[in-house]
C-alpha cells in the first residue's frame, strides 16, 4: 500500500514537472510595440488561433470536451493558453477571448453532464399525471375529471423527506440557517454648532415677522445692505472723483477730448476698494458672511469685481491698487459666466486690514447672533470679543 502511494506522488512530481512553466504571466510582460514582436509572428499567431477554433467547432473534439471521462477539454484548454502567452497585441487578444468563450461553453456542457440530480420532462410529467389521476363516471370518456385529492395525497409524501445528493450555495437542506445578524447603526451625535441650519441667500424668501439674527430674513436683509452700502460709496467716490477733476476736464483743448475724459472718469469714478467695504476688522466671522453674500450680487450681475493695478490707480485715481467693485449700470443683461474660489485664513485678514488701513467697516457691523463671534484687529491678534 505504501508502495502505490508513493508511486502516485512519483507520477504526480513527473506530471508537474512536465507542465510548460507559467511564471512567464507572473513576470512583467511588454506588450504593443515594446514587445518588439514582429508581423510576422503575429499572422503566425492568428492563423494558430483560427485553426484552434475550426479544430474545436467543425471536428469531433467539440463533443469530446464535454465527455467527462476524456482528456480533450484539458488538451485544448492548455494549447489556447500556450497562445496566449504569445499575445502582445489586442487583436491576437480578441482571438483569444472567442476561444476561451468557445472552451467555457463545452465546460459548462461538461459540468452539466456531471450534475447527477435526477432531471424531468415536463410533457412527460403532464402525460403520466393524466394517466393516473384521471377518472371517469360511467362509460363516457368526455365525463372523465382530474382528481386532485389523489395528486395532493401522492405529491404529499415528497414533502416528508429530504431530496438525497442535493444542495445549495447554503449548504445542505438539512443543515440549520443561521441568518446573519446586522449591526443597528447608530445615530450620529451631532455637536451643538451642527445644530443651526445652513441657509441659501438665493432661496430666502420674505419674512418680516422676526427680527432676530438667525433667521433667513435676516440674511436677505443684509444682502440688501451690501447693494444699498455699494451704491451709495459708488456714488460718492464718484462723484467725488468728478469734480476733482473738473479743472482738467474744462481745459481740455476739443470736445472730443472732454468727452473721453468724462467717459473715462464716469465709468471707472464709482469703482470703490473691496477691503474696506467687506472686511470687518472687529469679526473675522462677519467678514467671511460679507464676502459669501457679495458673491451673490455678482452671481446676479447686480455687481462687478476686478483687480486694478497701480498704474490704473494711478490713471484712474480714486479707490488703490487692488480688488476693486462696482455696481452694475444693466443687471438684467445676459453676462458671461465665470467662477473663481477665494481662499482666506484669518492670518490673510488681519494683513489686509492693516495693510488697507481698514478700522471700520463698510457695511455695519451685525449684532444679535448667537452664532456670532469676533477677533478684533490690533497689537494682539488673538484676543477673542463678542459682537456687542
Amino acid at each position: 500500500m505504501s508502495e502505490s502511494k508513493s508511486s502516485r506522488r512519483r507520477d504526480r512530481g513527473e506530471e508537474e514537472e512536465a507542465r510548460p512553466a507559467r511564471s512567464a504571466r507572473s513576470r512583467k510582460v511588454k506588450v504593443m510595440g515594446e514587445s518588439e514582436q514582429t508581423d510576422g509572428q503575429r499572422r503566425e499567431l492568428r492563423k494558430n488561433f483560427r485553426a484552434l477554433q475550426r479544430t474545436i467547432q467543425e471536428t469531433s473534439v467539440g463533443e469530446e470536451m464535454e465527455d467527462p471521462e476524456s482528456q480533450t477539454f484539458d488538451t485544448v484548454r492548455d494549447q489556447n493558453n500556450e497562445l496566449f502567452d504569445q499575445v502582445r497585441y489586442t487583436r491576437e487578444a480578441v482571438l483569444d477571448a472567442d476561444n476561451t468563450l468557445i472552451i467555457s461553453e463545452h465546460a459548462r456542457k461538461q459540468v452539466e453532464k456531471l450534475v447527477q440530480v435526477p432531471k424531468y420532462d415536463a410533457g412527460r410529467l403532464i402525460s403520466k399525471l393524466r394517466q393516473k389521476c384521471n377518472t371517469k363516471t360511467g362509460g363516457d370518456s368526455s365525463s372523465a375529471h382530474f382528481d386532485w385529492l389523489r395528486l395532493g395525497v401522492e405529491a404529499g409524501a415528497c414533502y416528508n423527506t429530504v431530496p438525497s445528493r442535493v444542495s445549495f450555495l447554503a449548504g445542505p437542506l438539512h443543515a440549520e440557517y443561521k441568518p446573519k445578524e446586522r449591526k443597528v447603526r447608530q445615530a450620529r451625535v451631532r455637536q451643538e454648532e451642527d445644530t443651526a441650519e445652513e441657509e441659501r441667500p438665493e432661496d430666502v424668501k420674505n419674512d418680516k415677522q422676526s427680527n432676530d439674527g438667525d433667521r433667513l430674513s435676516a440674511v436677505e436683509t443684509h444682502i440688501k445692505v451690501i447693494n444699498n452700502t455699494l451704491r451709495r460709496k459708488s456714488k460718492d467716490t464718484k462723484n467725488s472723483l468728478v469734480a476733482r477733476h473738473s479743472e482738467e476736464i474744462s481745459e481740455a483743448t476739443d470736445t472730443d477730448s472732454r468727452k473721453k475724459l468724462k467717459k473715462r472718469h464716469e465709468a471707472h469714478g464709482g469703482e470703490i476698494s473691496v477691503i474696506p467695504l467687506l472686511f470687518n476688522p472687529k469679526s473675522f466671522t462677519q467678514t467671511v458672511e460679507n464676502i459669501f453674500h457679495f458673491s451673490f450680487q455678482v452671481k446676479s450681475g447686480h455687481a462687478s469685481i476686478s483687480a486694478r493695478t497701480p498704474e490704473q490707480a494711478a490713471r484712474y485715481g480714486g479707490a488703490p491698487a487692488g480688488p476693486v467693485t462696482q455696481p452694475c449700470v444693466a443687471p438684467n443683461v445676459a453676462i458671461d459666466a465665470r467662477q473663481a474660489i477665494v481662499s482666506l485664513n484669518m492670518r490673510d485678514w488681519r494683513k489686509l486690514c492693516e495693510a488697507y488701513n481698514v478700522e471700520s467697516c463698510d457695511v455695519p457691523h451685525r449684532t444679535g447672533s448667537k452664532h456670532a463671534r469676533s477677533t478684533t484687529v490690533g497689537s494682539k491678534f488673538s484676543t477673542p470679543q463678542s459682537d456687542r
